[in-house]
Parts: C-alpha cells; sequence; structure tokens
C-alpha cells in the first residue's frame, strides 16, 4: 500500500507528492504476541499472502537481495505517483478546505489536512529482480481472507488514520474567522492574512536554517509530527537522496523544495536532543521527546 498526501503546503497542504508511506514491516501488531503472529505466519506459509518478514527470509535463503529489491519497487512507486501528482493535486485543489468561506481563503483557522488516499500497487517480479508495475488500485480491498489477512489490514488502516491525525471540526473557531474576514472587508481592509514564503524557488536550493520564515517551519513541523505518527509505515518520499525524483515533477513544488533543503540540513536529525548530532547554525535547541 502506499499512501499520496499532495498539494502545494504554500497554496494549503503540502506537497510532500509527495508524502508517500508505503507500508513497511509486516504489520507487526503489538497487540498480538511473536507466538501468534508466527503461528499465522506459519499458517499461511504455503499460501499466496505472505508477510515482508516471510518474503525477506525467503529471499535471503535463496541468495536474493532484498533490500535491492525493495528500493526498486519504492522508486517504481514514488514515479508513479509523481506521473499523476498533477491530476491529483488538481482534484485536491476542488475539494473541501478548512480556512474562511472566501472564493479564495485568506486565513486558515483549523488544520489544513483534509483527505489523503490509499493506493494498491500490483507489481510483479522477474527473476532479475526487476520489479514491473501491473496496475494501481484506487479503491484496494480490505476485505479479509484469513485472520492475518485481517490482522494486517486493521493494522494498515488504524495506522493511516494515526498518520492523518484527524482533529475536530470546530464551528466557532471557524465562525468567528468567517466574520473577522467580512468585518475586515466592510472597513475595506485588503490586508492578506496568508503567510508569505521566505524565499523562492530558486533561492531555497542554497537557504540556511536561520533564513526560514514561519511558512516554511509550520511545513516542516507538519511533516516531522507526521512522520512521528507514522506507527509501522515507512516514509519512501521525501528523504535523503529524493531530490534525484525533483527532475520528473512537471512543475517544481516550492514545498518539496523545502523539505528536500531540510533533509540536507540534517532532517528530523534536527529535533534530536542531542545538540552535538548536527550543525544548528546558532538555532535554539528544539524542544524534543524520547521513549522511555
Amino acid at each position: 500500500q502506499a499512501k499520496l498526501d499532495s498539494g502545494a503546503k504554500g497554496q494549503g497542504r503540502g506537497n510532500k507528492a509527495e508524502d508517500l508511506e508505503g507500508e513497511g514491516e509486516e504489520a507487526d501488531d503489538g497487540d498480538v504476541g511473536d507466538d501468534q503472529e508466527d503461528q499465522e505466519e506459519a499458517n499461511v506459509g504455503e499460501s499466496s499472502k505472505w508477510s515482508l518478514r516471510q518474503l525477506e527470509e525467503y529471499l535471503a535463503a535463496q541468495g536474493v537481495d532484498y533490500g535491492l529489491l525493495m528500493s526498486r519497487i519504492e522508486d517504481i512507486i514514488i514515479k508513479t505517483l509523481i506521473a499523476a501528482e498533477p491530476q491529483i493535486v488538481n482534484t485536491w485543489h476542488q475539494g473541501a478546505n478548512f480556512s474562511t468561506a472566501s472564493p479564495t481563503p485568506i486565513q486558515q483557522v483549523t488544520p489544513n489536512q483534509t483527505c489523503f488516499e490509499i493506493y494498491g500497487f500490483d507489481v510483479m517480479v522477474d527473476d532479475e529482480l526487476q520489479p514491473w508495475l501491473l496496475e494501481v488500485n484506487i479503491f484496494p480491498s480490505f476485505s479479509s481472507s484469513s485472520p492475518y489477512d485481517k490482522r494486517v489490514k486493521t493494522q494498515l488502516i488504524a495506522d493511516v488514520f494515526t498518520l492523518i491525525g484527524l482533529m475536530p471540526y470546530d464551528h466557532d473557531v471557524v465562525e468567528k474567522a468567517c466574520k473577522g474576514e467580512q468585518t475586515r472587508r466592510l472597513q475595506g481592509s485588503t490586508r492578506s492574512l496568508v503567510i508569505g514564503r521566505s524565499h523562492t524557488v530558486s533561492s531555497i536550493k542554497s537557504a540556511s536554517f536561520k533564513s526560514f520564515g514561519e511558512a516554511e517551519w509550520r511545513l516542516i513541523l507538519e511533516t516531522h509530527e507526521e512522520n512521528m505518527r507514522r506507527g509501522h509505515l515507512t516514509r519512501i518520499f521525501p528523504r535523503e537522496g529524493s531530490g534525484f525524483y525533483s527532475q520528473f515533477f512537471s512543475t517544481p513544488r516550492y514545498s518539496n523544495l523545502v523539505l528536500e533543503r531540510w533533509i540536507q540540513l540534517g532532517g528530523e536529525q534536527w529535533f534530536s536532543p542531542d545538540d552535538e548530532v548536527i550543525e544548528r547554525d546558532g538555532l535554539p535547541l528544539p524542544v524534543s521527546f524520547r521513549a522511555v
């Protein structure tokens, strides 16, 4: 499975084209003990559905490079979603947003995460470890044919909704913002409340942390917080080295470039409590949390 969270973050919700989340481990549910998991996997050992751990163990026994295979599959997923990115973004922009009720949103008053999709990729692998994309299902089946199948899909759905981080719609906040906007218009105020970008698509490529403004840091913090909620999912874009895919986008996305630069400057390590991990360029130590 893969998830695309796309759209220009500078124009609403962000563009991690972009934020591709592929199912990482074999949905190793903490509610199911290792013995039960092993028994379930043993029961499906001869079936057509294997966990990723089973696949890795089988390929290792055959002397096949599992890591290489998965990197090639991830490459196909990323390029496929980039190919459809303009249409996906256009559809997303036609959907609902949580800004004030005006033809051109002026003030964002609630979370800008408004939608998500889960795609099912059918991939066939040949004897040279070359993956071939057969189709992409926009409505993958979540029916279960076995207890193990049910556990994997239940874990996926749980992780997806945790990743999204749904927040309640606050009618009072939106109503207050709409009234405030109407009042400003009646008073003849044309001042835009949109948080502006601190760079252009050209200058952001060599920007420093110090030069990032509120818009860029909001994007980075949203991305970091989303990654902390990933559960058993794995983010395959953006990540280190993903700048290679910039050449495949029909239109450069400012948010992609911001996240690419952030990763180049340390990425998630910037939120590490260890001040020696990366050069902070004079910035204060961020608040961080450690599992205990």
